[in-house]
């Protein structure tokens, strides 16, 4: 004969209106889909056995980590991947681009350009900053980062476009300028 399990501070065996009454408590407080669930926790790995994790409706699906959390990759492979150009829109004068704002970023010069700082980049990272003259040109790039050959002179024509790539060490600003993109 089954023994049966004493409910906790009971005592004794449940009874069988007790048991009918557990049966159906659970027959009718189960969630009847996963989308009942709001927010679900994983209490191991998930294995999806070699199947996709896919959005029927088209939408977007972010992993984001709470916190200070990060997103760890492990061998992966990326079929389509797109990177977002910021526009800092049309200035002069000093600029520290935000990394927080992407690792690309473009700018139009209205006048001359101090760039030397990049905020909340951390060891290891790299920014892009695309940069182009307006209809006057003739504007000029100063920078305390240490250039590739030395050279920090940008395009000087009217509307002409150059690249600055930056990489960033933890504490030294490596750059290279590619000129020209007219």
């Amino acid at each position: 004969m089954t023994t049966i399990t004493t409910r906790s501070g009971k005592g004794s065996p449940l009874s069988h209106t007790e048991m009918d009454t557990n049966f159906t408590n659970l027959n009718t407080d189960k969630i009847e889909t996963i989308a009942d669930d709001t927010t679900p926790q994983l209490g191991g790995d998930l294995d999806v056995n070699g199947s996709d994790i896919v959005s029927i409706s088209n939408g977007n699906i972010n992993v984001a980590p709470n916190g200070t959390g990060s997103t760890n990759l492990n061998s992966a492979v990326f079929k389509t991947f797109r990177e977002v150009v910021y526009s800092i829109g049309t200035t002069s004068g000093t600029i520290t681009p935000d990394f927080a704002n992407g690792s690309i970023q473009q700018i139009t010069l209205n006048g001359n350009l101090t760039f030397s700082a990049i905020t909340g980049i951390a060891a290891g990272k790299s920014l892009t900053l695309i940069v182009t003259q307006d209809g006057t040109g003739s504007r000029t790039l100063t920078s305390t980062m240490k250039f590739a050959g030395g050279s920090k002179t940008l395009s000087t024509a009217g509307g002409s476009i150059d690249v600055i790539s930056v990489f960033y060490d933890g504490s030294t600003y490596y750059a290279s300028l590619t000129l020209g993109y007219a």
